[in-house]
C-alpha cells in the first residue's frame, strides 16, 4: 500500500530528558478496494510528553498531518488517488479512499 506512519517529537527535548514515544501498533488493511474507504491507525504512547504531530505518508508524498497547536490541527494534502477524510480523522487515524489502483 506503500503507506506508513510517521511520528515526531521535540528530538532535542527527547534526547536530553530520555524520554520517548512509545509506538504500539499500526495498523493498515493489506488490501484496498477501489472506491472504499480504508482506515489507517498508528497507536502510540506519549509517555506523559507534548505531541508534536502525526504524519501519513503515501509512496513517499504526505497526504495527511495532524500537528495540535496548528489552527486547524489537521491537514491532508492532495494525491491522484487518494482522499483524506480530515473531518473524521484523529490524531490516531487517517481514512483514506483509493478511487484508482
Amino acid at each position: 500500500m506503500g503507506v506508513y506512519c510517521m511520528y515526531k517529537k521535540l528530538f532535542h527535548f527527547g534526547l536530553k530528558s530520555g524520554m520517548s514515544l512509545h509506538l504500539i501498533e499500526v495498523r493498515i488493511p493489506s488490501h484496498a478496494v477501489r472506491n472504499q474507504s480504508a482506515k489507517l491507525e498508528c497507536l502510540f504512547d506519549l509517555d506523559g510528553e507534548t505531541l508534536y504531530s502525526v504524519k501519513w505518508y503515501k509512496d513517499g508524498n504526505e497526504i495527511y498531518r495532524f500537528v495540535p497547536r496548528d489552527m486547524p490541527p489537521t491537514q491532508s494534502f492532495s494525491l491522484p488517488g487518494v482522499t483524506v477524510d480530515v473531518i473524521r480523522n484523529s490524531r490516531f487515524s487517517a481514512l483514506r479512499k483509493q478511487d484508482k489502483l
